[in-house]
C-alpha cells in the first residue's frame, strides 16, 4: 500500500522553501536537533520550473544560505 503526503505535511517535514534567510533558520534547526552536517538538494523535481528560476535558486542557496556546517 502506498503511503501519502499531503502539501502542508511535505512543507513541515520534507521540504525547505523560502528566503534565503528562513532557509538557513530552518537548515539550522535540523543541524541542532539532528546532527545534521550537509544537505542534498534537488531544485526542480519534476522539470517543471523554468531552468532561470533554478539558476537562481542554486545562486541564492550558494551564496547567502548560511547553515555553518563544520
Amino acid at each position: 500500500m502506498a503511503s501519502t503526503i499531503t502539501y502542508d505535511e511535505a512543507l513541515r517535514d520534507k521540504l525547505i522553501v523560502g528566503s534565503p534567510e528562513r532557509v538557513t533558520d530552518r537548515l539550522m534547526g535540523l543541524q541542532e536537533t539532528l546532527g545534521l552536517d550537509g544537505i542534498l538538494c534537488e531544485m526542480n523535481c519534476g522539470t517543471k520550473i523554468p531552468h532561470e528560476r533554478v539558476m537562481k535558486s542554486l545562486q541564492l542557496l550558494c551564496e547567502k544560505v548560511k547553515p555553518n556546517f563544520h
